[in-house]
């Protein structure tokens, strides 16, 4: 289910789309242009709590954006490209402590980055 602004079809400019039509559990609400996600947007688990916060292009991660686990906790901090990690970044573990910091290039690390062990 979606609600927002449609145009041919598709939404445009404010709108949410819910992850199915027997809840109200939101998947997606932010900004569309010709039905993609495209702007800042914030993106939700199915408990309802954040997945993503940030922009988006063409339906993808795009921009400096947050990550997060289930239950709010923050995964990774940095910047997206074509839905993927790419440039510096801040991963953390599910524990909250840090696990990487450094620059990703398509999603994987790459390059020069400090490591650490899952207790910080």
């Amino acid at each position: 289910m979606a609600e927002g602004f449609f145009n041919g079809g598709k939404l445009v400019g404010k709108g949410k789309v819910y992850w199915d039509n027997q809840t109200n559990s939101v998947l997606y609400d932010g900004q569309w242009q010709d039905g993609y996600r495209n702007g800042e947007g914030v993106e939700y688990h199915p408990d309802g709590t954040k997945a993503y916060e940030g922009p988006w292009k063409n339906g993808k991660r795009d921009g400096q954006g947050d990550s997060y686990y289930p239950k709010n906790l923050r995964a990774y901090t940095g910047n997206w490209k074509d839905g993927l990690k790419s440039g510096t970044g801040l991963e953390y573990y599910e524990n909250g402590c840090k696990a990487y910091q450094g620059p990703y290039v398509k999603g994987l690390r790459h390059g020069r980055g400090d490591s650490y062990h899952t207790n910080g």
